[in-house]
């Protein structure tokens, strides 16, 4: 009996470690779990989602010059044709749960001496002054270094504390941020004497701020190391400018802050944002991509939007695609083509035309000496 007892203890016990040897293993996986979770919503390290690539998608931008004003209105833009998308989250994109109010537009254009982009996307209007997790946003990103990806902010795999422009060279990422919650409709943001003179991309006016990355948490402001101290004598500057507006508000005679919130909460309609830079900067330390006409360049889209009115998080945006889509800035127009003339062909031509014109006024005044009728002749009569 006492065998008995002795070998159903021995048999709870070994019960009991295999419990918890269970509960162990299942507390690790949740673990591990939360943990992915964790990272790939804030897209560190994370593999790439599986995303159903458009690989026809590409921009142009053509030569306009005299067209474009940056004032929040699209009309100026109607000539120029550009490239619909349906937006995406960009941590999970599911083609099934896309950006719920429809789609979005986005044009490009040149003048020879600025870049111009048009973004619309449909929506209702949410605006609430001061607070910028509860208006809409939008960021343009480009790639400048040669192994940038679009996924993962160029995609340096250097930790936090060790991403440099060292440790993570040719994963540079150009970027600019639009956070609307501080601004006017309308009226013009981003580039500002204050901040400039400051040497930072800076937008303390407004938040249209210029900055660059290597990973989505190795950034920072143009200006400044990922750690966030300025770096000495970088001559920084925010070259962007922007403005916004959404198609309920009204913007034609001018806005000012005393007119906030703009347009009546939930209002269907189209925002619009429009964006401009020179193509050429005097960066120095590969935090701005320098276009080229007729190059092509590496660019993307994005918007944050609090849908419901939930304020959103900085990893809650959707992208026009899960990899780069193709920039390409046209040629200028073509003139007509001249040809050359000597300067003997010249003379002779000239020559030609003196001996033309004494031939013809030679012609003229002997047809008019023949022509004219001289009296007849009477003789004199001698007294």
């Amino acid at each position: 009996m006492l065998i008995t007892c002795r070998s159903m203890l021995d048999v709870e016990v070994i019960s009991k470690k295999i419990t918890m040897s269970f509960l162990r293993g299942f507390l690790l996986a949740m673990e591990m779990s939360l943990f992915s979770i964790l990272c790939l919503a804030h897209n560190d390290h994370a593999p790439a989602p599986d995303c159903h690539r458009q690989s026809d998608l590409s921009l142009e931008a053509p030569f306009q010059p005299g067209l474009i004003t940056i004032d929040g209105l699209s009309s100026d833009w109607e000539s120029i044709t550009g490239q619909s998308f349906v937006p995406l989250q960009a941590i999970q994109p599911d083609p099934a749960r896309p950006y719920a109010s429809g789609f979005m537009n986005v044009k490009a254009a040149h003048d020879g001496h600025s870049l111009f982009f048009l973004v619309e996307f449909s929506g209702p209007y949410e605006f609430v002054q001061g607070e910028k997790h509860r208006c809409p946003s939008v960021a343009l990103m480009f790639g400048v270094g040669d192994d940038a990806t679009y996924y993962n902010m160029g995609g340096c795999e250097q930790s936090p504390d060790n991403c440099s422009s060292s440790s993570c060279e040719g994963h540079e990422v150009d970027l600019i941020h639009f956070s609307i919650g501080d601004t006017i409709p309308g009226r013009l943001y981003g580039a500002n004497v204050y901040d400039n003179a400051n040497s930072t991309g800076r937008d303390s006016i407004g938040s249209l701020n210029d900055m660059y990355a290597y990973s989505p948490h190795c950034r920072s402001l143009d200006g400044s190391f990922p750690n966030g101290s300025t770096i000495p004598s970088s001559g920084a500057q925010n070259e962007w400018h922007g403005a916004w507006s959404h198609s309920s508000v009204d913007i034609a005679y001018g806005l000012t802050s005393a007119d906030s919130p703009y347009s009546k909460s939930d209002e269907d309609g189209v925002y619009i944002f429009e964006f401009a830079r020179s193509l050429r900067t005097s960066d120095r330390f590969q935090q701005d991509v320098q276009f080229t006409i007729g190059e092509t360049h590496r660019f993307m889209a994005a918007l944050w939007f609090p849908v419901n009115h939930v304020p959103w998080a900085g990893y809650q945006h959707y992208t026009a695609n899960c990899d780069w889509i193709p920039l390409d800035v046209k040629s200028s127009l073509e003139s007509p083509k001249l040809e050359k003339v000597s300067s003997s062909n010249v003379m002779g031509v000239i020559t030609f035309l003196f001996s033309l014109g004494a031939l013809i006024a030679s012609a003229t005044i002997c047809w008019k000496m023949r022509s004219k009728r001289l009296p007849p002749f009477q003789a004199l009569e001698m007294s």
